[in-house]
């Protein structure tokens, strides 16, 4: 169960401490000062869930209004209506915030009504019925929902810039690493070459040698001194040519092999990316073909890559009798983007698998593969 943030258990106290002080010295009973305190103190869930603790909120605030008359002239108590109501419309909760946002607008209008009939001193009851009205629905509830669709909309363009940057990234290091392999290429095509081209001179110097010893001996060592000197001369541009290419290995050739039996350290790794990654097992492991365990890790890995703004990830391993089943869930909808699947899905189909994505029944996105054990 997720827990309230501590910015948010803050100003629920805060308001809950106002609102204490407040009706202590506005001579409120202690009932009713309870009940509203806890009905600000439940906005600490407000974010968690926006439906049930806003909704919480505002009955708990106007309960006191309805009983004594009054509660709502406290800047605590006001402050929690507005806080309510901008969590309805800041923070959605699937499909239920559109009738959420309507009931509590609906709560408020009759706490204010209720409120502007009791402080009414000479009024008809008309007026203030229709000054309750007024007051609730133009100058408390529409710029309140108005502050919480834009808030929403901010949060919802910080994400879509954050899973831009994150694909960006991605793409530059895509592009840094097809431009290395295409360097070490042409690196290895020009030693093909200039290796090809040194054993033919060193080969025409070494015939040219041979028929010297044959005729006068005397005069054979200049050619096979060529013949030393090419030689050595290749041997050094094969090693400056070879270190440039091994450079590039030494991470690799170190690194352990990729597999499933490392997704602890490849959830540390993601971890420390600023990725909450909770790896779960299912039935038990078996040992698979290095290629099928690489693949399967591969999966995993660039799955985790493709978490774009996501907080939180869940991997889960299921092995069953014929197969392994893969899934990594995240919190955000990163995962369903089919242009991040395609290198995933052939990598899969390699090896008779196959692959899906798309959302998950409790929010956010996941990817699933189905791997054929193949046992070694």
């Amino acid at each position: 169960m997720r827990r309230p943030a501590a910015t948010d258990v803050a100003i629920a106290v805060a308001l809950a401490a106002g609102g204490i002080v407040e009706q202590a010295l506005g001579g409120a009973t202690p009932a009713l000062t309870a009940i509203s305190t806890a009905g600000l103190l439940t906005l600490a869930w407000r974010r968690v869930h926006p439906v049930a603790a806003s909704l919480t909120a505002i009955v708990l605030i106007g309960i006191p209004e309805f009983l004594e008359g009054g509660a709502t002239d406290y800047f605590a108590t006001f402050g929690g209506v507005i806080f309510a109501l901008v969590a309805l419309t800041a923070y959605p909760e699937d499909d239920r915030n559109r009738p959420a946002v309507a009931a509590g607008l609906v709560l408020v209008t009759i706490l204010a009504v209720k409120s502007g009939l009791f402080d009414a001193e000479g009024e008809s009851t008309a007026s203030a019925v229709s000054g309750g009205v007024l007051f609730a629905l133009v100058l408390l509830g529409l710029p309140s929902v108005a502050l919480g669709v834009a808030v929403r909309r901010h949060a919802e363009l910080r994400e879509r810039l954050e899973a831009q940057a994150a694909e960006l990234e991605a793409a530059r290091e895509r592009r840094a690493r097809a431009a290395a392999e295409a360097e070490r290429a042409r690196v290895a095509g020009e030693l093909h070459e200039t290796t090809s081209a040194a054993v033919r001179a060193m080969l025409a110097e070494l015939d040219a040698a041979r028929d010297a010893v044959r005729r006068d001996p005397a005069t054979a060592a200049p050619s096979i001194l060529r013949v030393e000197e090419r030689g050595r001369d290749a041997l050094a541009h094969m090693r400056r040519q070879l270190g440039v290419l091994r450079r590039g290995d030494e991470d690799l050739a170190l690194a352990p092999q990729p597999s499933l039996a490392r997704l602890d350290a490849l959830a540390r790794r993601a971890q420390a990316a600023g990725l909450d990654v909770a790896v779960h097992v299912e039935g038990e492991p078996r040992a698979l073909t290095p290629g099928l365990d690489v693949a399967a890790y591969r999966v995993v890995e660039d799955a985790l890559a493709h978490a774009g703004a996501a907080r939180h990830a869940d991997v889960t391993v299921r092995w069953e009798p014929s197969d392994v089943a893969l899934e990594v869930g995240v919190d955000g909808p990163g995962l369903g983007d089919p242009s991040s699947l395609t290198t995933l899905r052939r990598r899969v189909e390699l090896f008779s698998g196959r692959l899906d994505a798309g959302r998950r029944p409790r929010g956010g996105s996941a990817i699933r593969a189905e791997l054929p054990v193949e046992v070694t």
